[in-house]
């Protein structure tokens, strides 16, 4: 009883945590449209500096552009592009070191266990980039399944007479979430900050990172080129799109026995382990209060970590 104690403290000590933190960043409102709007009535860069020179935003990209290599913040920042988090890379670096470094001191604090704090300190390092990769991975799916609708929107209105950067802010005006977001801010790259077409629509596929939406971009950039009937051109590629989505609906029906048999096996030990802690927690005090005993958990979990990277490349087809 007192180990499921330690690991229910555990969890909700790093979700409380995490979302404190995430609430005392993000705030309710959009930052995205609060940064834009200060920044417009401010009237230039320097007004807005002077206007978050002492909040805590400010503070917070500061001390994470000094843990940050210019390199490594580019990456990250295309990251919580892709997973929609309207967080600077600064702000969510001091994030992850945050829960890397407060859970466990709270509950060593609390329990006095540090092997109870050094598991804190593994899921404090690995939780945000699971849910930093779980939010790119749905949003993308999310708008491969809106993208057919959103080229079928650009047909429609390319045959009834409006030009490419009217069709493109239809879409930004008829579709929901995230397609609308990635269509506005690539109208406004056209329209507010006079970038060609190809570059703004790159940017987009840059962002989003989906090969279907760089069938489109492609398509769009050798019309722009050689001409043609653009909306015929897409009604071509709209097809293959939703060629490619049934495709990977079926390949998905297919491996999900593969899916749910890696799943099995690497929880098969967890639920055996949790099983005998509650029948007899004597019988694994060994392994945790004999070094030994730490390095054959450690041994236990790097074998579960790559016979589960074993299956996800197995059943993980690219076409």
């Amino acid at each position: 009883m007192e180990q499921m104690f330690l690991a229910l403290l555990i969890f909700i000590t790093i979700y409380l945590i995490n979302l404190i933190l995430f609430k005392a960043l993000y705030k309710k409102q959009l930052r995205q449209n609060k940064r834009v709007g200060r920044y417009l009535a401010a009237g230039g860069a320097g007004d807005l500096r002077g206007e978050l020179g002492f909040s805590i935003q400010s503070l917070v990209r500061r001390l994470g552009k000094s843990l940050l290599k210019e390199d490594r913040s580019a990456k990250l920042e295309l990251q919580l592009l892709r997973a929609g988090v309207l967080l600077k890379s600064e702000e969510y670096i001091i994030l992850v070191y945050l829960s890397v470094l407060a859970p466990p001191l709270l509950i060593y604090a609390l329990t006095g266990n540090i092997f109870a704090s050094a598991v804190t300190v593994v899921a404090g390092l690995i939780v945000p980039k699971q849910l930093l990769n779980v939010a790119i991975r749905k949003r993308l799916d999310k708008f491969n399944h809106q993208l057919p609708d959103a080229v079928s929107v650009m047909i429609y209105s390319l045959k009834s007479g409006l030009s490419l950067i009217q069709a493109l802010e239809s879409v930004a005006n008829e579709m929901s979430e995230p397609i609308k977001s990635e269509f506005k801010r690539t109208v406004n790259e056209i329209t507010i900050l006079s970038r060609p077409k190809e570059d703004a629509l790159e940017n987009m596929n840059k962002r989003i990172n989906s090969d279907d939406l760089d069938l489109v971009v492609t398509a769009i950039a050798i019309q722009s080129q050689v001409g043609g009937n653009l909306a015929e051109v897409l009604d071509n590629i709209v097809e293959t799109v939703r060629d490619r989505i049934a495709i990977k609906g079926e390949i998905k029906a297919i491996t999900a026995q593969g899916r749910i048999s890696g799943i099995v096996v690497a929880s098969i030990p967890v639920f055996v382990g949790t099983m005998i802690l509650f029948m007899d927690p004597g019988y694994l005090q060994p392994l945790i209060a004999d070094p030994v005993g730490w390095m054959l958990i450690g041994f236990s979990i790097l074998s579960e970590f790559i016979g589960f990277m074993f299956m996800k490349k197995i059943i993980n087809i690219e076409f």
